[in-house]
């Protein structure tokens, strides 16, 4: 939406294109009409079938006052039932424009669990220390012009985190162990 308004494209009356893609792989091109309350998009999606089909999205706009003057231009989600006032779309995988809240989207670190959360922040210290990444190639030493504080205070973050990703390592492994031991009974059964 930013990229629109900086490119004054926002005008009632106009029209202009835009394509989708993922991996330089088109996945949607659209022409889009400006109204003066509203964008309509006019697209062709290829389902997962391969096939393209013609779509229209009628986007309503809305407006925030800016604090140093001027105003800010939202796209209100399409989605029924939704109707956040957000500045990107994505295509869903349904072929409809909605947030990010109604496509199911997330950064990775919000599907991670506690153990990889762990893992990863553990070797984040370990490249700030500048020491060999990966949970079992033990510590180094104080990096050259560190604090002495500041590196107990990362080493003392570290071994904790390492604490709790082999703590849940052991877990799963104490989990994947049972179900073994499970499957071989059963199967000596059989």
């Amino acid at each position: 939406m930013r990229h629109l308004q900086r490119k004054n494209l926002l005008r009632p009356g106009l029209f202009f294109s835009l394509d989708w893609k993922r991996n330089r792989q088109t996945l949607a091109s659209s022409v889009v009409r400006v109204e003066a309350d509203q964008l309509v998009m006019s697209y062709r999606h290829q389902n997962v079938a391969g096939e393209w089909q013609d779509r229209e999205c009628p986007v309503r706009l809305d407006w925030t006052a800016c604090n140093y003057g001027g105003q800010r231009t939202w796209m209100i989600c399409p989605a029924s039932g939704c109707g956040r006032r957000v500045g990107v779309l994505y295509l869903g995988n349904t072929g409809n424009f909605a947030c990010r809240h109604c496509c199911e989207l997330v950064y990775d670190t919000q599907r991670e669990t506690d153990g990889q959360r762990a893992m990863r922040r553990v070797n984040n210290i370990r490249k700030v220390l500048g020491w060999r990444l990966a949970l079992l190639n033990g510590g180094g030493e104080k990096p050259r012009g560190m604090q002495w504080r500041t590196f107990r205070k990362l080493k003392s973050q570290h071994d904790a985190h390492l604490r709790l990703a082999l703590n849940k390592m052991g877990e799963r492994l104490g989990m994947a162990s049972r179900k073994l031991v499970g499957l071989q009974k059963r199967l000596d059964k059989g």
